[in-house]
């Protein structure tokens, strides 16, 4: 496989340092290969599965701009390194607002993180990568 076939990466990102890690080796990579780079946040909105496991629920609007300050800074060091980049916050369940994304701007290849989660928010949730290792229609690359 040549890397000339990855022309446009998506990046998602969660808010968490693993979204973070995702984003510098999108970055790093979308220079190497000259290569589109689209940054997506997906603000999770707060369930009922992870309140019942004791994890702190967020306002969506926190994370928004929490993820915002920390595009800017991802799309500054692209911007330097020669890299078109575009930024998109959306609302939602992480791996359908992935796939969505991906399909619409015809992206060839998807970056994301692995978090990990308990058994139980994992069960009732499933994890987003695994799903989008399953279902994507472009190569998926986790990052660690």
């Amino acid at each position: 496989m040549s890397a000339e076939i990855f022309h446009r990466i998506l990046i998602a990102d969660d808010g968490s340092p693993d979204g973070e890690r995702a984003a510098e080796v999108a970055v790093s990579l979308g220079a190497r290969l000259h290569a589109e780079v689209i940054l997506l946040g997906v603000v999770e909105l707060p369930n009922i599965q992870a309140e019942g496991e004791g994890l702190p629920l967020e306002d969506p609007s926190t994370t928004r701009r929490r993820m915002e300050e920390r595009f800017e800074r991802f799309l500054r060091l692209g911007r330097a390194r020669g890299i078109s980049m575009m930024v998109e916050i959306v609302e939602g369940r992480p791996s359908e607002q992935i796939r969505k994304r991906a399909q619409i701007d015809c992206v060839d290849l998807v970056i994301v993180g692995r978090r990990k989660i308990s058994g139980i928010r994992r069960w009732f949730e499933g994890s987003t990568s695994e799903s989008l290792l399953r279902e994507c229609n472009c190569s998926v690359l986790v990052a660690r």
